[in-house]
């Protein structure tokens, strides 16, 4: 029911919006917080665009793979973005019984982008849950980011 309803919302919103979603075609720039990493943004269409990050947490090294879609919000350069992906990546040691580990699964992103007027900067929040599959598996949903990029 709430995957319905979730699908419901998205799908209305992503009809009522007309307004151009962004102000640049690529972007590169860091990722601070739980995450940190460098990030990459291309975009492949008005409003969707394709994001590559290669990050580090704790001992881990990881790339993800997002396909965003920017929504405007009333603000010119002021966007709401939803994105789903992948997420591969190397843990070295976890714990006493186990070295390392390969590790992937699929990542959700939320978040909010602001481009600044008359500059080459953007400067977003997001939130990044991810559902782990492989030699480690789980729900984690404390990746809360800042990320700052230089558009071109």
């Amino acid at each position: 029911m709430k995957t319905k309803l979730l699908l419901s919302v998205f799908i209305i919103i992503l009809s009522i919006t007309s307004v151009s979603a962004q102000e640049y075609k690529s972007s590169l720039g860091m990722r601070v917080g739980l995450l940190n990493g460098i990030t990459f943004k291309q975009f492949v269409g008005e409003k969707l665009a394709f994001e590559a990050l290669v990050s580090y947490r704790y001992s881990a090294l990881n790339l993800s793979a997002l396909l965003e879609y920017h929504i405007p919000v009333k603000e010119e350069n002021f966007n709401m973005i939803m994105g789903l992906g992948g997420r591969v990546g190397y843990m070295g040691i976890i714990d006493d019984d186990q070295e390392s580990a390969f590790n992937g699964g699929i990542e959700a992103m939320l978040g909010f982008e602001y481009k600044f007027p008359k500059s080459p900067f953007t400067i977003g929040i997001d939130w990044k849950p991810i559902l782990y599959i492989g030699e480690l598996t789980g729900f984690n949903a404390d990746e809360v980011g800042l990320s700052i990029r230089y558009t071109f």
